[in-house]
């Protein structure tokens, strides 16, 4: 867990910004010590302030906006809705044939291939010397022949993951995601500003709050276009997306 400690004063124009942009009254896990206020999450906020900081220009409100935007994410994170089992079914295996498709076309593109392979993770990485292209031959090739059958020559395979990235229109199932993408459009626009109504740093900012927020995956199908669209699309609704969802 993580402190976040605020002073009364800027806690509660914080929290006046999430009722008047998202609709929140907040209510977080929070302690009080002197005239300051704690908040306790296991939030990412190293990476809130990284984004926040990559925005072009700079406002007298960005301390405001920045505190706004860690009790909204640390809200969103603490009262996210759990999937069903079916949900979590259903999801757990889009994820998993993405990186299935993308392990076969990169066995079909290196079985030819006699300089190694090297397998990379956050606390490090191995090298393989695949001799005889045995990674593909013994491991990858008998598991998607057994479990993946449908998935037969590399175009199929690179055909599915092109399609995938460019379905726009596709909605998430998440009903959090229309109040996030306003709230958080209007209150940067409102309170930080930007040259031009839409900005692609403004939208790709809203895509990677979500992502750290754990609204969107790391690897999403969503892009600037999409998020373009959805703004347009809600500004045009008489009615705007808030919490709570009914």
């Amino acid at each position: 867990m993580t402190q976040y400690t605020f002073k009364a004063d800027a806690f509660a124009e914080a929290s006046a910004l999430l009722s008047n942009y998202y609709g929140i009254e907040l209510l977080p896990s929070i302690s009080r010590k002197d005239d300051t206020i704690v908040l306790e999450t296991s939030l990412d906020i190293d990476g809130i302030r990284k984004i926040f900081e990559d925005l072009p220009g700079v406002s007298k409100n960005d301390s405001t906006v920045l505190d706004a935007l860690i009790l909204l994410s640390s809200y969103i994170k603490s009262n996210a809705p759990l999937l069903d089992e079916e949900s979590f079914a259903k999801a757990t295996k889009a994820y998993i044939r993405q990186d299935v498709l993308r392990l076969y076309l990169f066995c079909e593109e290196n079985k030819c291939s006699y300089e190694g392979i090297t397998i990379r993770g956050k606390k490090g990485s191995i090298r393989l010397h695949n001799s005889l292209n045995w990674l593909w031959k013994d491991l990858a090739g008998p598991y998607l022949e057994k479990n993946f059958p449908d998935i037969l020559n590399a175009e199929d395979a690179r055909k599915e993951l092109l399609t995938g990235k460019r379905r726009r229109g596709r909605r998430p199932n998440d009903p959090r995601v229309p109040v996030l993408l306003w709230g958080t459009y209007r209150m940067l626009s409102d309170l930080h500003g930007f040259h031009s109504p839409m900005p692609n740093s403004l939208c790709n900012f809203i895509i990677q709050l979500l992502q750290i927020q754990d609204v969107f995956p790391n690897e999403t199908e969503i892009d600037t276009l999409w998020i373009r669209a959805e703004l347009r699309y809600i500004n045009s609704r008489p009615v705007k997306p808030r919490f709570p969802i009914k």
